[in-house]
């Protein structure tokens, strides 16, 4: 029984002591580019290419921006075709004009170049009736 007794405070001893120099030894992280204000705004409600939309093509277009230290757009790739070609183009053409971002920092906090990735779901949207439509039959 006191065998017991004299082990466990060596246990809780040799825990303690591993777990201080992993928390002390944390480095800070590179941060990844950041968007200033909301993505959203950058697909105007009119930027539906009207091709696509009188195919009714829709989809997700998934993406990855490349962007410089100085925050600026350089290249835009994608990452998942909507399975449109002109969803899919029209979605980088739009990030690279109207996309805006704050750079990437490394641990330092130096700014530098980084990858921000993300998706454009393209849907149509169907008109709600007005009182002068004819009712469908």
């Amino acid at each position: 029984m006191n065998r017991m007794l004299l082990l466990q405070p060596l246990i809780a001893l040799a825990l303690a002591g591993t777990a201080s120099p992993v928390l002390a030894q944390s480095a800070p992280e590179a941060s990844t580019p950041a968007p200033i204000g909301n993505p959203a705004d950058w697909f105007a409600g009119d930027s539906y290419p009207p091709a696509a939309k009188a195919a009714g093509a829709e989809g997700r277009t998934g993406f990855a921006v490349d962007v410089d230290a100085k925050g600026r757009v350089t290249s835009c790739s994608i990452t998942e075709s909507s399975g449109t070609a002109l969803l899919d183009s029209t979605t980088c053409a739009l990030v690279v004009m109207n996309g805006r971002f704050s750079p990437a920092h490394d641990a330092a906090g130096k700014a530098i170049a980084g990858v921000w990735t993300s998706s454009m779901l393209w849907k149509l949207e169907i008109a709600p009736l007005s009182d002068d439509d004819p009712l469908p039959l």
